[in-house]
């Protein structure tokens, strides 16, 4: 085994590259603000993120059941652009929990990939390349086009389906 990453090893080292490239971020962040003490706050120049990275933010005591494809899920989630740390979107001032269905192409593809396995309670920080999220569009006079993107997320329930 010596000289050989096993698969755990290289997401332990992708996590933690990932929370080492935004320290500080524990929790959900914020409320409607950008992250005081961020890198793109303190003016460092920002790498563009290669391929989605999943860390996790707090992991829920009990996990009765974990999330899969075709699951409904209802979460809160904070959207930053990684380049700037300005904040996009939330659905925390609003009060409402965003509710779609995993794996159905209804969200952008980082999140159906990167809330696989995932237990009520938990929360995820996904960092999502440009071609994970919004993509060469972009979301007018929100996103920018191609733009890499950091998102927490709280998952709030789970209503278990199995297609679509």
């Amino acid at each position: 085994m010596v000289g050989r990453m096993t698969a755990a090893v290289v997401v332990a080292a992708a996590v933690a590259v990932a929370l080492w490239v935004w320290p500080g971020s524990v929790g959900l962040v914020g409320h409607g603000k950008s992250e005081a003490g961020s890198p793109a706050s303190s003016g460092r120049a920002r790498r563009p993120i290669e391929q989605l990275s999943i860390g996790v933010k707090r992991r829920a005591e009990d996990c009765g059941i974990k999330t899969r494809v075709y699951d409904a899920l209802a979460i809160h989630y904070t959207g930053w652009l990684h380049a700037t740390g300005e904040e996009f979107d939330s659905s925390i001032p609003r009060g409402d929990p965003y509710i779609f269905t995993l794996g159905a192409g209804q969200v952008v593809p980082g999140w159906d990939q990167g809330l696989v396995g995932m237990c009520i309670g938990d929360v995820r920080k996904l960092s999502l390349p440009a071609e994970l999220g919004y993509g060469a569009s972009g979301v007018a006079g929100k996103v920018p086009p191609n733009a890499d993107l950091i998102f927490e997320i709280e998952l709030l329930n789970i209503e278990r389906r199995t297609g679509p």
